[in-house]
């Protein structure tokens, strides 16, 4: 038996657009959308580039700066142990403005440089009361070592206290 075909029922659910006379369908974003995330987009960078400023660079290379220091009189201290040598860290420029350090091991005839040596960025400025530090194999210091390591707004001390060697590091407050 044959049926009409006339009322014959779509094989896919009809979707209601402009020519069945109802709404099509949303696709994509609304001006109004777009115009939210940008704007939060540009509030997130603003505060990524504020964060960046060179200011703040700097008083970051600065806390660095202090922080590689101890690492390295630290580092000359534990060398002077296990080598059984004295080891040293000789920093070069003028008291008023070291330019760079290195550590060296104590040797005859002359003495060795165990490790690159290392430049202090340009908007650091690093100070001391002396530009050596001697650790003895028993790991006493020789000196008194007090560095100052400064930027616009911030600065950081380390110390070397004499006898025990020991080397702290502390911001300083301006």
């Amino acid at each position: 038996m044959r049926h009409g075909t006339g009322n014959a029922l779509p094989l896919t659910p009809e979707r209601p657009g402009p020519a069945s006379g109802g709404q099509a369908p949303a696709h994509g974003f609304t001006l109004i959308e777009i115009a939210v995330v940008v704007a939060i987009m540009g509030i997130i960078l603003a505060a990524g580039i504020i964060r960046l400023s060179p200011t703040s660079v700097h008083m970051a290379q600065a806390e660095y700066t202090a922080h590689i220091i101890a690492a390295d009189l630290r580092r000359a201290q534990s060398q002077a142990i296990t080598d059984g040598k004295s080891h040293y860290v000789l920093f070069a420029g003028s008291v008023d403005d070291f330019t760079s350090y290195a550590i060296y091991r104590t040797e005859s005839p002359s003495d060795v440089q165990v490790d690159e040596t290392r430049t202090f960025p340009d908007s650091v400025t690093v100070t001391g009361a002396a530009n050596r530090v001697t650790f003895t194999p028993g790991g006493d210091a020789l000196e008194n070592g007090a560095f100052s390591v400064t930027v616009p707004g911030r600065s950081f001390d380390i110390t070397v206290t004499l006898a025990t060697g020991a080397v702290s590091t502390r911001e300083v407050e301006l």
